[in-house]
């Protein structure tokens, strides 16, 4: 109802310090079209298919569940319901509208001991790397052994060599630099990036935006 009354739902601005540190990783071989991706979505939902509008209530209990979790100091958290997203996903959509890549790219992320779901239709997704559990094992190596006291950063070896192997795989990896001062997504084009050796991209804010907010960007 939302939506048709005003075209959007209702958006919740948070303090961009609540978030923890995040990774991106995109598909470089693909540009996603939301709109095939979401061709059937919304006539599935006006004939009011049970598996999706109970599929979609689930994934707003999860948007819920991750603003309780970040205004309750429990950054952790997101990451169980990152996956729980991505899976609902996938179970709501099918493999096949998902997409083969897609699937592999956050699977490699999970590899990686990261959770990933989609920041959008597809080809990207946003990453978390997952703490680590008191006795527990996983790809996401010792928290306690690296070198930076962010529990959620990988040090600046780790990042490099993640990369190069998304890179080898047809996808790019770099950091998530928040922006609080733009009021909308600002992510340029690939091409235009200038290269550091540090990550591999060059970041600089904006000063378009009159509103702080959640917003990513790379450029």
């Amino acid at each position: 109802e939302l939506v048709d009354k005003q075209g959007h739902g209702n958006y919740t601005p948070l303090d961009p310090s609540l978030l923890p540190t995040m990774y991106l990783a995109w598909n470089t071989m693909m540009a996603g079209d939301s709109g095939k991706v979401h061709s059937t979505v919304k006539e599935r939902w006006r004939k009011g298919e049970k598996g999706l509008v109970d599929g979609m209530k689930e994934v707003g209990s999860f948007a819920d569940a991750a603003v309780a979790a970040l205004r309750e100091g429990r950054p952790g958290d997101l990451a169980a319901l990152m996956e729980k997203n991505f899976a609902l996903r996938r179970k709501m959509y099918g493999d096949a509208v998902v997409g083969k890549r897609n699937i592999e790219l956050a699977e490699l992320a999970n590899a990686h001991g990261m959770a990933a779901k989609f920041s959008g239709s597809g080809g990207a997704v946003v990453c978390l790397r997952k703490l680590k559990e008191e006795g527990g094992g996983g790809g996401g190596g010792n928290h306690n052994d690296a070198k930076t006291e962010d529990p959620f950063a990988f040090t600046e070896e780790e990042e490099a060599k993640i990369r190069l192997l998304f890179i080898s795989k047809g996808y790019d990896f770099a950091r998530i630099q928040v922006n609080p001062t733009a009021s909308e997504p600002e992510v340029a084009m690939k091409k235009h990036a200038s290269y550091f050796p540090k990550d591999g991209f060059k970041r600089t804010p904006s000063t378009s935006g009159l509103q702080s907010g959640l917003v990513l960007q790379i450029d």
